[in-house]
């Protein structure tokens, strides 16, 4: 006589039936639930991250990472990045955090007349 032992969510002689997905999900409410063998697949909004989405996460919390009056935009926080925003910066700004000075060069031109 041959005995199996089944991985989770399989059943049988030879683990040849698959056991019904749970029909309850375990995602923040604010979540999309995707149901998948052998559980469920949370898809978590922004500002929300972890395997369930309960954990708030704003990277733009406060005055956020950026300098100089820009704006701070929340980025797609799944790649885990150190920095997940983007800044917007104001016309005279530059850079990741907005932190360096736009250099300008004024250049003026004299008409001279001829003798």
């Amino acid at each position: 006589m041959l005995l199996c032992r089944c991985d989770p969510g399989w059943f049988g002689d030879q683990c040849q039936y698959a056991q019904e997905p749970s029909m309850t999900c375990s995602c923040a409410p604010s979540s999309i639930c995707i149901r998948s063998f052998p559980g469920s697949i949370c898809v978590c909004p922004l500002g929300r991250i972890g395997p369930r989405c309960y954990i708030n996460f704003d990277p733009c919390q406060g005055s956020g990472p950026c300098l100089n009056g820009g704006r701070c935009i929340p980025n797609d926080e799944r790649k885990h990045s150190s920095f997940a925003a983007k800044c917007l910066c104001p016309k005279d700004f530059w850079g990741e955090y907005c932190q360096y000075p736009l250099t300008k060069l004024i250049i003026y031109f004299h008409k001279q007349q001829s003798c």
